[in-house]
């Protein structure tokens, strides 16, 4: 049995614990309302755009966008593919990482990616360990157009020269602020029967009828600008989901082990008051049996 001293450090230590914990819930759920402010200003535009892209992509059958077309390659049922995995920087976050890296694995045994993109450092440690080739890794990233655009421009380059076939990304959906599911995304070749089929958001049902578009000066000059932005957009709002799920995740975490540390250095504190009270108990029956000896 643990003596009252031994019980009083390991107090003071899990009250310690408590705290750390408690100012990580803080800090997470601060960040949390930041990239959930810009994931909700970002949707309307987001949900805009495919709206428009599909109108697009159905009335325009004849103009096609390289990142459009399939390679002959993938055709033949030769596919070489390119991957983009999106972890977290630190851990302390659940079972953020291990959700989204298992479901990732688990795809990519069956078809190892010929380019691979890890995104945090707990995703590149993961896949270095497990013998995957990564192509560039990013150990901290935040969710800004940048790193969102340096990504999509990577992407579409190794497309365009046909260094690969299809682009994947694995990434986690926020659900609600506690729940959050693992994704798989094919970015690229874009399909328009995948923009069309998609569910329509707030936004898209400004478009409530066909339009007929007029291009100036072509259909096929109008989708190269229109696409490759398509592109980074959805980027942009993987990479806010992924971090909205991230902290979410992180918030939770905390606030068990915030709780969890509360409720033992309760349960402690009872066992110290305890062993306190039976030792002072012991030396006053001590002190009785001395005094009765000596009268």
């Amino acid at each position: 049995m643990a003596s009252d001293r031994e019980l009083k450090i390991r107090i003071k230590s899990v009250q310690g614990i408590g705290q750390l914990t408690k100012a990580m819930k803080m800090v997470a759920s601060a960040q949390l309302r930041k990239v959930e402010t810009r994931s909700r200003a970002a949707k309307p535009y987001t949900e805009r755009l495919k709206a428009v892209v599909g109108e697009l992509a159905a009335q325009v059958s004849d103009a096609k966008n390289p990142l459009m077309v399939p390679h002959k390659k993938a055709e033949q049922g030769s596919l070489r593919t390119a991957v983009i995995v999106i972890g977290s920087d630190n851990g302390l976050c659940g079972s953020y990482n291990s959700t989204i890296f298992k479901f990732a694995e688990n795809a990519l045994a069956k078809n190892p990616p010929l380019k691979f993109i890890a995104l945090g450092k707990k995703a590149v440690r993961f896949f270095e360990k497990r013998g995957f080739n990564i192509d560039y890794a990013v150990n901290s990233w935040h969710p800004d157009y940048k790193l969102g655009k340096e990504l999509c421009e990577r992407c579409c380059h190794w497309y365009l020269n046909e260094e690969v076939d299809e682009v994947h990304i694995y990434y986690t959906e926020a659900l609600t602020m506690v729940k959050c599911e693992p994704r798989r995304l094919r970015l690229l070749p874009l399909a328009a029967e995948h923009i069309q089929s998609a569910e329509p958001g707030p936004a898209a049902g400004i478009i409530d009828k066909e339009i007929d578009y007029l291009f100036e000066p072509s259909a096929d000059e109008a989708l190269n600008v229109i696409i490759p932005n398509y592109i980074r957009i959805m980027m942009q709002q993987i990479l806010l989901e992924s971090k909205t799920s991230e902290l979410g995740s992180r918030l939770t975490a905390m606030s068990n082990a915030t709780e969890n540390a509360d409720e033992l250095a309760r349960q402690l504190t009872l066992e110290y008051y305890r062993i306190r009270q039976n030792n002072i108990t012991t030396e006053i029956i001590e002190i009785a049996s001395g005094a009765e000896a000596l009268a």
